[in-house]
């Protein structure tokens, strides 16, 4: 009888599009629970508390500075609270907010102030980071104006999809005047001489704009089908801006993030990665795991879907909801060394974020990594 020896786990990890038959020894057709590393498969740990219980069930968090004590910010739809020790109340005090379900909070630190963004509400900013201070509308913001994202470049503030007095521009990009150091932009008035604000439609194609994340001196515009580069040029048109890919886009906000060689992207149909070259677009699916991954996410809710970044194993998480569920009951597992991919079960998680937590002898309700 001959004998196989078969070793080299690192990659490719869970492979379910193809035939068993016709895939490389190493690859697993099935697979829980499980990374894989510079060790091989590895089984991916359990969850355990790291917080005391939340006054109310957070659909979103992030870390904020001090980085050797974060404070961890977190959000229901009218909420937002944070955790340094013990809890906070950072609602705005004009009133709680409207977000809804289908529209998850985001936030940055831009110049040292936080920036938070529910899509319904004007723009937020938390100028200190301290739990006795509360978020307030963001400074000089124009009133009526509503976006579906706000990301720091350079020394601007940039907000895309954009609704203005009820009128939807889901092409649209605005920038802000510059802001100092410590400061948030002092406005965004457009076509004024004496202000850097401004704004142009991506409207070559017929695509909304979703979300945008810095590549090195770029600021990547993701819309749903098709992808855009911006870099600041200064003069009168402050930015360029030029097509990067026309058949690739974003399935949602949150699903981008960087990585070595650039950006990891969950698509609407695929996962990839790229350089922000154009043609440097490789996806990390394809006869591997593109037709199983995309049918297993309920399209009802796949605006849940998010990613995370694991530096310390050299990971990016991708978190979906399978088939009748609403919040995330899976997570892809993306190893950017060895490229394998693992799968782990996730206990309904709306949202996760990596950081450093003191763990508390409590029974707390939030699960971590």
């Amino acid at each position: 009888m001959a004998r196989v020896t078969v070793s080299g786990f690192q990659t490719p990890g869970m492979v379910k599009d193809v035939a068993q038959y016709v895939t490389m020894p190493e690859a697993f057709d099935e697979v829980k629970n499980f990374r894989f590393n510079s060790k091989g498969a590895v089984s991916v740990h359990g969850h355990e508390p790291v917080m005391s219980p939340a006054p109310y069930p957070p659909l979103w968090l992030k870390m904020f500075p001090p980085l050797e004590n974060p404070y961890w910010v977190y959000a229901d739809l009218t909420r937002v609270g944070a955790f340094q020790d013990s809890h906070y109340n950072i609602t705005r005090l004009s009133g709680l907010y409207n977000a809804v379900p289908n529209e998850r909070w985001t936030g940055d630190v831009f110049s040292g102030v936080g920036i938070f963004n529910n899509t319904v509400d004007v723009p937020q900013q938390w100028l200190e980071f301290s739990g006795v201070v509360p978020l307030e509308d963001l400074a000089h913001w124009p009133s009526t104006l509503r976006c579906k994202f706000i990301r720091p470049f350079k020394q601007f503030l940039i907000a895309g999809n954009l609704t203005n007095g009820g009128i939807r521009q889901p092409a649209r990009i605005r920038w802000s005047h510059p802001a100092d150091p410590g400061t948030v932009p002092a406005s965004w008035v457009i076509n004024d001489p004496a202000i850097d604000a401004g704004e142009y439609d991506i409207a070559e194609t017929a695509d909304e704009c979703i979300d945008a994340q810095i590549l090195g001196d770029q600021f990547i515009v993701y819309k749903q089908k098709s992808v855009h580069a911006m870099q600041f040029i200064g003069g009168t048109d402050i930015f360029s801006r030029r097509e990067l890919f026309a058949t690739r886009g974003v399935l949602t906000r949150d699903c981008i993030q960087p990585i070595p060689i650039g950006h990891f992207v969950v698509g609407v149909d695929d996962i990839y990665v790229h350089s922000g070259q154009r043609g440097s677009d490789t996806s990390l699916l394809d006869n591997r795991l593109r037709d199983w991954v995309f049918n297993q996410i309920n399209k009802d809710n796949y605006f849940y879907c998010y990613t995370l970044p694991w530096r310390r194993q050299n990971e990016i998480w991708f978190a979906f909801p399978e088939t009748g569920e609403t919040y995330p009951t899976l997570a892809l597992i993306y190893n950017t060394v060895t490229h394998g991919i693992g799968v782990k079960d996730l206990p309904k998680v709306p949202f996760m974020y990596p950081g450093p937590v003191i763990k508390a002898n409590v029974a707390p309700t939030w699960d971590g990594l």
